[in-house]
């Protein structure tokens, strides 16, 4: 049996403004990219096992140690990403987990805290710089934080895109960034190669209000949800990030304003929130990242009846869903709900599902997707599993 690491541990000229074009994952004549990783510990062997979640295709390859750091191990290999869009690493029996895998990625570091992603010559660190600011809600002050490149100039003609991301005070401003998704570290491996820059926001939800708040009121909730969702204030907190939140981080800061630049994402009832801001403001949000989305807070006749009042024959926000196993994660809700969507005709080239049937419902699975969301922005697509 192979033993897996445990982990404790963001219209045709609209996409040519995110991205000057990216390799079809089916195209294999495309340049290889270079693969990048460190590891605390130097090790006998190390291969990296790059795998294409569409066909199943898998390619094996021995990764080359090179000039060791001040702690740490380095080792790399070349990896197509025209042919693969995930990659997993074996050493000294072991194996990690399935990671993004894509040309904006440099690369990852096993560490004895979990597995991040990395950029090489970037040191990595254990708590990124925030900016945080209060901002009324509900008679209370909420937190807001705000992450910045290091190059960030707010003078630049070159605006910024921005990605919100709930549970904010969490996936970002966590105190040792151990229960993080990796969002900067990512974005600083994608600014490497290409001209994408963002901005990251995290938007607190607290635990004591955390479960009204990434609850929008669809109507009667599911037997699973009944009786322990009564009280769901998703709505007005989506009119709050909207309203407040957004044109906040507009004014303070050098960013784009049009919703392809925009991106919101959460994880649990912070992906089935951000699905429904983004549903509700296409206007203002052009890419919604539902990580294990908690759909199941109503039926699928309820979804439906929500849903089909939405007009998809124009500008949609690009959907990007990631969900695990069945049982151990949302996979058995998000699979009909990326069914619904396509029976309500919402554009195939504007919707994407990536299924990790080992996948946990823990942060560290969705750190190890957050660099394809990346790509997913950037790009507007994700061509090997769409």
């Amino acid at each position: 049996m192979r033993r897996i690491i445990p982990s404790i541990c963001l219209t045709l000229a609209a996409v040519t403004l995110m991205s000057t074009g990216c390799a079809s994952k089916g195209d294999e004549n495309i340049a290889n990219h270079r693969l990048y990783l460190k590891t605390d510990y130097a090790q006998d062997e190390v291969k990296a096992v790059f795998v294409n979640k569409s066909n199943g295709r898998t390619e094996e390859k021995t990764m080359q140690r090179g000039e060791d750091g001040d702690g740490f191990c380095q080792y790399s290999c070349e990896g197509n990403t025209g042919a693969y869009n995930k990659v997993y690493f074996t050493y000294d029996g072991e194996q990690t987990d399935e990671v993004a895998f894509n040309e904006l990625t440099d690369g990852w570091y096993i560490s004895s805290y979990g597995v991040f992603p990395c950029t090489e010559g970037v040191e990595f660190t254990q708590k990124f710089p925030v900016t945080r600011f209060t901002l009324p809600f509900q008679g209370e002050e909420k937190d807001v934080y705000v992450w910045t490149p290091e190059d960030y100039d707010p003078d630049s003609e070159d605006k910024y895109s921005v990605i919100y991301l709930l549970d904010g005070d969490s996936i970002l401003a966590d105190e040792e960034n151990l229960g993080t998704w990796g969002a900067p570290e990512s974005i600083i491996s994608a600014m490497k190669y290409s001209d994408f820059k963002a901005i990251v926001v995290g938007i607190a939800n607290r635990e004591n209000t955390r479960y009204r708040e990434l609850a929008p009121d669809l109507g009667k909730p599911s037997g699973l949800a009944e009786g322990v969702y009564e009280v769901r204030d998703g709505n007005e907190f989506c009119e709050f990030v909207v309203n407040s939140v957004v044109p906040t981080i507009e004014e303070k800061y050098n960013v784009y304003t049009d919703s392809l630049h925009n991106a919101i994402a959460g994880s649990s009832l912070g992906g089935l929130e951000s699905f429904y801001i983004g549903m509700e403001h296409p206007e203002k949000f052009g890419n919604i990242g539902a990580m294990s989305p908690s759909f199941w807070m109503y039926d699928e006749s309820t979804w439906e009846e929500y849903l089909k009042q939405k007009d998809f024959s124009g500008n949609v926000p690009f959907v990007y869903m990631y969900a695990g196993d069945d049982i151990k994660d949302n996979g058995i809700f998000a699979k009909p709900m990326m069914k619904l969507l396509e029976k309500l005709d919402y554009p195939q080239d504007r919707r994407v599902l990536d299924l990790y049937d080992k996948g946990d419902h823990r942060v560290y699975y969705w750190r190890y997707i957050f660099p394809e969301f990346i790509e997913a922005i950037y790009s507007q697509k994700v061509d090997a599993i769409m």
